[in-house]
């Protein structure tokens, strides 16, 4: 009876870890330069055009994040 006891014990501490640690997981998402560049309303690209800024890499150091130069407004 005890050993049954000790091994449902056993089986529901495991659970629980299981579900602490997939807790975790969902709130730590990686970071992904790509769609951080598309919410800037930036285009990833090789090269940025002539009236484009480089703000930083998309997913490689060969693709950059362009967003376009804003018209100051008088």
């Amino acid at each position: 009876n005890y050993v049954h006891l000790f091994c449902l014990f056993i089986f529901l501490f495991i659970m629980l870890i299981f579900q602490i640690v997939s807790g975790i997981k969902q709130h730590y998402d990686v970071f992904d330069p790509w769609k951080a560049c598309i919410k800037l309303n930036g285009q990833c690209k090789n090269q940025c055009g002539e009236n484009e800024f480089k703000m930083s890499y998309c997913a490689r150091p060969e693709t950059l994040c362009c967003l376009k130069v804003c018209d100051p407004v008088e």
